[in-house]
């Protein structure tokens, strides 16, 4: 059955009947003008937007409807985390080609759901429409955080310390896997990372960690141009060292069977959703933790630089651009 057999209300209906994870702070959700929510007494309220376009975000020839629903939002709530603030609820609007059927729309909400379930961030409403050849998503998330706890991209300052968490180059590898049709074959978590990504709630959760941060980015555009914004916004240098650079396992493997170097193509990962973020010098990092110190801040006029053995480069931008043709 397609969409326009049902109707914009028959989905609305749909959704709200499927949408069974409403906590009690949603005070109002689906089914009216707007949400009404209650936040928590001495918290600031933080929020994020975030638009997928069909053919420039993502290629349905390749990702599956739960895993869109799913990255829809994990996107979003990445760049929460990013702020060190908690979940609080998402909006979405959909505007979908007049071919997609009742079921697409329905496998697309069950992973938007299975992903507001697992990080607590119940749907409190949004907006459909229809659009005339490729799906367009729009999700606002709503967060909120401690006053003294919000980190931004400004914040960092000479001698602090450089540090990523988790490791980069799954997502790089699995796009072009996916794009170029190889066999996916021992690359299963690869993928499982880029359709899925995990956003780094787990860190920010940590106050041996948010103790030390002085500036914090999600690296969505890959890590060099990420850095890059850190840098501008706090008007400062950096240094890298390119051995530090944390490598997946999958990444590697694939990146060295095609005779490049899994690090240098790692920096320019987009998508990868882990957290960047500058650190005061006596950071120390446990094992346990799963974060690296890749480098230091320096002044702004020493430049933003790459270590390569005992050479320095310039830091050149890679990775995702928005309003690159693809």
């Amino acid at each position: 059955m397609l969409l326009r057999d049902v109707g914009e209300f028959g989905l609305i209906h749909r959704v709200r009947q499927s949408n069974l994870y409403s906590p009690d702070w949603i005070i109002e959700s689906i089914g009216d003008d707007a949400a009404v929510v209650q936040c928590s007494p001495g918290k600031r309220q933080v929020i994020s937007t975030d638009a997928l376009v069909e053919g420039v975000h993502f290629n349905l020839a390749y990702t599956p409807l739960r895993s869109l629903g799913w990255k829809s939002l994990a996107a979003s709530l990445s760049d929460l985390a990013a702020m060190g603030a908690t979940p609080l609820c998402s909006v979405v609007s959909l505007s979908l080609p007049k071919t997609w059927t009742v079921d697409m729309a329905d496998t697309f909400y069950e992973g938007y759901f299975a992903c507001s379930k697992t990080f607590n961030c119940p749907l409190a409403g949004g907006d459909t429409t229809s659009s005339k050849d490729s799906a367009f998503i729009n999700v606002t998330v709503f967060g909120e955080a401690d006053p003294q706890k919000i980190f931004l991209r400004k914040g960092a300052q000479k001698g602090d310390l450089i540090c990523v968490s988790g490791s980069l180059g799954r997502s790089k590898a699995a796009l072009e896997i996916l794009e170029g049709h190889y066999s996916k074959k021992g690359f299963e978590n690869a993928m499982q990372h880029f359709l899925e990504p995990t956003p780094r709630f787990d860190l920010v959760t940590n106050p041996e960690i948010t103790k030390e941060i002085t500036a914090m980015i999600d690296i969505s555009d890959g890590l060099i141009s990420d850095l890059i914004h850190i840098c501008e916004a706090s008007k400062v240098g950096c240094e890298i060292d390119l051995t530090k650079i944390p490598i997946s396992e999958e990444a590697a493997r694939w990146e060295t069977g095609r005779k490049r170097n899994p690090k240098k193509e790692a920096l320019h990962s987009g998508e990868e959703y882990q957290l960047l973020f500058t650190a005061h010098p006596q950071f120390y990092v446990r094992t346990e933790m799963d974060v690296q110190i890749i480098g230091t801040i320096t002044d702004e006029k020493e430049g933003k630089n790459l270590r390569i053995d005992q050479t320095l480069e310039p830091l050149v931008p890679g990775g995702w651009d928005h309003f690159s043709s693809h």
